[in-house]
């Protein structure tokens, strides 16, 4: 069973996409092709490793293989589920200037007409534009299991 390397775990709208695509030109590196997030770690835990490893299984066998779902950085559980699952991982972060993040989420929300309130009122509306900018917070679950 085929399963990654690598990681590529956030944070949102801090060029996770911009880094995937980068590597995914590199012909040693392998993502699936389906699509960029999987969110095995947090949304579909459920649906088994087996169902993850299905995203691995057309490989090269010499090829690095990774993924990248950056909502795993602030769930709570998923830094503990990548750990116990793909222990020795490499684990890639990539941030930004929080406040430009938070306007970047913002602007997502707005263009997907997600919310017309203004920045102020969608702070309020959707406490995760301020909340995956605590990068120490969702960090340290990953620090306190990868680092030791």
């Amino acid at each position: 069973m085929r399963l990654p390397d690598f990681i590529i775990a956030g944070a949102r709208k801090c060029g996770t996409t911009w880094l995937h695509e980068r590597l995914s030109l590199h012909p040693q590196f392998f993502f699936p092709q389906t699509t960029k997030e999987i969110f095995f770690f947090d949304r579909y835990w459920d649906r088994g490793l087996s169902w993850y490893a299905d995203y691995f299984r057309n490989s090269p066998t010499d090829a690095i293989c990774g993924e990248a779902s950056p909502t795993y950085f602030t769930d709570e559980v998923a830094a503990k589920r990548i750990h116990e699952t793909l222990p020795h991982a490499k684990m890639l972060f990539i941030f930004r200037n929080p406040i430009s993040r938070a306007r970047s989420h913002y602007e997502h929300l707005v263009a997907k007409a997600d919310t017309r309130a203004s920045f102020e009122r969608a702070i309020e509306e959707f406490p995760e534009i301020v909340n995956e900018g605590l990068y120490f917070k969702h960090l340290s679950r990953f620090v306190d299991l990868f680092v030791a």
